[in-house]
């Protein structure tokens, strides 16, 4: 059976971007989001996609977009639907939700763990949020508070029906 996993990086707000834009650019989040998604498979929605460094695919990884509106792209597989999405990846061992907003919300019922990175910080600016996360999700592991260029944070990772 495929885990399903979710990254993100959210303020206290659990915002996660604005204008196609990450709201913070920590370079250990950065690394951390490399190490956990190097040689998986990696599913996003369109504007994900366009935000990615020339709008391109992740390398080293099954990039999968799914959209409505979103014909073909090269290097990544084009989805028109969540079912359609599940079955491409039925044969992977972990695959990585990476955004946005809608694609979190439509993949929360199938995934079994998120990696959040919580910035201490609440952003005045943002247009796109993480899902809340009802009572089903327990933090297992949590970082202590660190400090990169002013900005504090801490990673935190949850799993559903963890008691």
């Amino acid at each position: 059976m495929t885990k399903i996993c979710m990254i993100a990086c959210v303020d206290e707000n659990d915002a996660i971007g604005y204008k196609n834009h990450l709201l913070f650019h920590l370079s250990d989040d950065l690394k951390q989001f490399k190490e956990k998604t190097i040689d998986k498979c990696v599913i996003m929605g369109r504007i994900t996609l366009a935000s990615l460094p020339g709008g391109k695919p992740l390398r080293n990884r099954r990039n999968l977009v799914l959209s409505r509106t979103m014909k073909d792209c090269d290097g990544a597989e084009v989805y028109h639907c969540l079912n359609d999405v599940l079955k491409a990846v039925e044969r992977e061992e972990e695959v990585w939700v990476i955004g946005g907003e809608s694609i979190y919300r439509m993949f929360l019922p199938y995934a079994g763990e998120i990696h959040l990175t919580h910035v201490h910080h609440r952003c005045a600016c943002s247009n796109v949020w993480f899902p809340e996360l009802d009572e089903s999700w327990k933090c297992i592991c949590r970082s202590d508070d660190i400090e990169e260029g002013g900005i504090i944070y801490h990673y935190a990772q949850y799993k559903k029906g963890t008691r």
